[in-house]
């Protein structure tokens, strides 16, 4: 009868949480059916609901599991066993999914209301990726037949490869992220004036010096022949000056291979000079420090001009490509398909936009337990909120962010610390706004597990001391908890090697290529010396054995 957040750190065992207390919550009486457990993966789901039945399994023979004892200290009561033998029979009514599998659900029953055919058919991702991307090459025919002067054929004249990579690249984040907005910067010509303004500044500092030091009087010469470029560009900003504006670069000799300006390291050299015209070493140091300043005014200046060249061409890119969009909606509605993204935003209007519905939904899954819930993005945490919660007294109900988590009704299970999936649409920031909003419910809705059953005490105080700083919430993470061995220290020699890897050219540096294929022979030929050696306790038999290749994770 109570909402919680459960923080469960590495090897804490998840699965079991979540599987015990979906089978206390049958014991207790809930109906399968009101039940919605919503995991990372199809295989988790699967998982998860065999190790809901073999908890109820052995609940109703009379068997208390292991993990269970805790809560059930004193065995079942009358009243858990016949809740539990009525709940066996209709246990597949559990809602056992991955997020989609899920929306799908909530969706399905309410065609209408959220705006799809109800004969409609789910594409697998497959599917959505060759329709999208065979949309995308008969826009792409089209737009370049008749868009003589536009800023897709001038992109593709001066870059073809590059240009469609870009505008494949900006059709995916669309696709994903349908209320994506770019908005156009401002004018250009204030910037491209600042440039003039930067480099004219760093050209008379270098004239005036009194001093003559010909390597930054040479920089300063290229900054000129770089304005000089630019300014042959129509201020009308018109499609070709635009496209030539985004090409330029900085001269050769300003950049790194990185193409980024090189540091400005010229201390010695004004000194030299300094000398040279009979001043002391701090006029040198004034100097260059002065020459500095104007360096660093002409570099930001120019990567200003570049930033908003590039954002104006990305807004107007975003405006071209949006009928791409709409045509892979028409063919999806004249098709009865579905991709995964429309079952997410779906869900989200369905509960977004239709009260009644919202309420008969929310009876209908009156209890949700999310799993890896660090991989979730905001627009599922906001269909989670507006299923579980309700809008508060007088609150806003456009805004999900205030409701009011029912008690009982979300139960979530997460590590902040294990969150990998930002490349498709997950937000740890989402996560961290969640937790935020159950401590504000109830201080002590958050609880954290800590227990590894997975590794010996060594190793996980190895890593304890590693990762304490790094995760630390000051700097910028989640926040640092330790985790705690289930498994006692066994005096079975080392746990954690520190392996060598040698692998430098004669220049002291190797390339990531180099270094992986150094880690992988390393790696193999530990593995090699330990395969064969009798190092290895066999946790049934009790005796020492030859560790074997299985043994090896």
């Amino acid at each position: 009868d109570r909402s919680f957040l459960i923080e469960a750190g590495a090897g804490s065992g998840k699965t079991a949480v979540m599987a015990g207390r979906i089978a206390l919550m049958l014991a207790a009486g809930m109906a399968p059916a009101t039940i919605a457990a919503v995991t990372f993966t199809e295989l988790a789901a699967s998982e998860l609901l065999i190790r809901i039945r073999n908890f109820v399994d052995e609940l109703t023979a009379d068997r208390i599991p292991a993990e269970l004892l805790v809560a059930l200290p004193c065995g079942l009561s009358e009243e858990y066993r016949r809740n539990l033998a009525a709940a066996s029979a209709t246990i597949d009514e559990i809602t056992c999914t991955t997020i989609h599998g899920f929306c799908q659900r909530l969706i399905k029953p309410y065609p209408v209301e959220a705006d799809i055919d109800p004969g409609a058919v789910v594409m697998d991702r497959d599917q959505a990726d060759i329709a999208f991307a065979e949309i995308i090459e008969r826009w792409l025919r089209n737009e370049l037949a008749g868009d003589a002067g536009g800023l897709l054929s001038e992109m593709v004249m001066q870059d073809p490869g590059e240009t469609l990579d870009l505008i494949r690249t900006i059709l995916r984040h669309l696709r994903g992220r349908r209320t994506l907005i770019v908005d156009a910067p401002d004018a250009l010509q204030p910037l491209v004036e600042a440039v003039r303004q930067t480099a004219d500044g760093f050209a008379s500092f270098v004239r005036t010096a009194g001093v003559d030091e010909p390597e930054t009087a040479e920089i300063a010469a290229r900054f000129l022949e770089m304005v000089e470029a630019i300014e042959t560009i129509s201020p009308a900003e018109e499609t070709a000056a635009l496209v030539r504006l985004l090409l330029e670069r900085p001269h050769p000799d300003l950049c790194t291979a990185a193409g980024g300006f090189r540091a400005y390291k010229k201390k010695g050299k004004w000194c030299e000079a300094a000398k040279r015209a009979g001043l002391a070493k701090a006029d040198g140091d004034r100097l260059n420090t002065a020459a500095d300043s104007h360096y660093t005014a002409c570099c930001e200046a120019w990567t200003a001009l570049s930033q908003v060249t590039a954002a104006r061409v990305l807004a107007e890119l975003v405006r071209l490509v949006r009928p791409v969009m709409d045509r892979f909606r028409e063919y999806k509605r004249a098709a009865a398909l579905l991709d995964f993204d429309d079952l997410i935003f779906a869900a989200r209007g369905l509960l977004r936009d239709h009260e009644p519905v919202r309420r008969a939904l929310a009876a209908r899954f009156a209890h949700v337990l999310v799993d890896e819930f660090q991989d979730t993005d905001p627009l599922q945490n906001e269909i989670f909120w507006r299923l579980c919660g309700d809008p508060r007294p007088g609150g806003n109900s456009d805004d999900w962010t205030t409701f009011q988590i029912r008690p009982g009704a979300l139960f979530l299970v997460g590590d902040p610390k294990q969150a990998i999936y930002r490349f498709r649409g997950a937000d740890v920031a989402a996560y961290i706004q969640a937790r935020g909003a159950f401590l504000t419910q109830a201080p002590d809705s958050v609880l954290p597990i800590s227990t590894n059953f997975r590794s010996c005490e060594p190793i996980l105080r190895y890593v304890n001391e590693r990762f304490e700083t790094l995760l630390s919430a000051e700097n910028g993470q989640p926040g640092f908890t330790a985790l705690d061995a289930f498994h006692p220290q066994r005096n079975e020699g080392l746990c954690v090697a520190v392996l060598d890897i040698a692998v430098a050219d004669a220049d002291g540096k190797a390339s990531a290529e180099r270094q992986r294929d150094g880690e992988a022979e390393a790696v193999a030929d530990m593995c090699a010396r330990l395969i064969g050696s009798e190092a290895i306790l066999d946790r049934k038999t009790g005796s020492r054995r030859a560790c074997r290749p299985g043994d090896i994770a």
